[in-house]
């Protein structure tokens, strides 16, 4: 990396509010962690699972407006990104 990259990644860095430094170095964590690991054939289940459930509630639930189902996807997409964020860790925050 040259320094003036590294400068100027660094000069953006302190402009941001604390809370968004600690994303950031929370995101190069993760990123760092390199997850090279595939997942357990327990994960494998339990994503299956997780989706075979998901789509006999979403034939079974009354249509909804795309907008309200994009709305509640991301909800749900941040919720299992925070959990393996959590369980990456070690369970510790």
């Amino acid at each position: 990396m040259t320094a003036n990259l590294e400068q100027t990644i660094l000069e953006k860095f302190r402009k941001l509010p604390v809370e968004k430094q600690k994303d950031i170095l929370d995101l190069l964590d993760f990123m760092e962690s390199g997850l090279s690991d595939s997942p357990t054939n327990l994960e494998i289940e339990n994503a299956r699972k997780t989706l075979n459930a998901a789509k006999k509630k979403a034939q079974s639930a009354p249509p909804q407006p795309a907008t309200e189902l994009w709305g509640e996807f991301n909800r749900i997409k941040t919720l299992i990104a925070e959990d393996y964020l959590y369980k990456l860790r070690g369970g510790s925050q």
